[in-house]
């Protein structure tokens, strides 16, 4: 379950509450392709939901 260092980035950036306006462009990439990098990071995380990815990222450390 490896995530690249984009997804890195997205999961801290919707833990700081970043909007998704503010990840694309921080990015420099479209928003369909930042809904295309939360889809896969909520699958290789087994969540169906943003507040379940952030949930899961704090109780596996990904975040603090």
């Amino acid at each position: 379950m490896g995530f690249d260092p984009t997804e890195l980035r997205i999961i801290r950036l919707m833990y700081q509450e970043t909007d998704s306006a503010d990840i694309a462009a921080e990015l420099n990439i479209s928003a369909r392709s930042l809904m295309r990098y939360r889809t896969a990071i909520m699958e290789k995380a087994g969540v169906k939901t943003h507040t379940g990815l952030v949930f899961w990222a704090v109780k596996e450390g990904v975040v603090r």
